[in-house]
């Protein structure tokens, strides 16, 4: 990682991801839930931990996913970020295109090995 850079992780259906890995609930029209509606940073944004080990215990908790996403995010990159959900959870927002293009590594939940 280099100074002014922030890395992420994102849970993700597919290897490699694709656009809709990185769609807000918004962006797909979704009708916004409790906690979106109460926070819409969470409605206009995507889900990511600081914690490739946070994101992969979430992404089995809840059935989210089979891979994490590992972004790394400059402050040069056009995005806004925000802590949001307590520690380590942040919401990022940003063209589905600029995310997917900061992805560095795709790492397979159960096994934790790079792909």
């Amino acid at each position: 990682m280099t100074p002014g850079q922030l890395t992420l992780y994102r849970i993700v259906r597919s290897n490699p991801p694709n656009l809709l890995d990185f769609t807000s609930d918004e962006a797909l029209g979704k009708k916004p839930r409790r906690p979106q509606r109460e926070d819409p940073r969470l409605y206009r944004g995507i889900s990511t931990w600081d914690s490739v080990e946070t994101a992969a215990n979430r992404a089995r908790e809840y059935h989210l996913g089979e891979f994490i996403a590992q972004l790394a995010i400059s402050t040069e990159d056009a995005v806004v970020i925000a802590q949001t959900r307590g520690p380590g959870h942040y919401s990022v927002e940003a063209a589905p295109e600029v995310l997917l293009d900061l992805v560095q590594a795709v790492f397979r939940v159960e096994s934790g090995i790079e792909r």
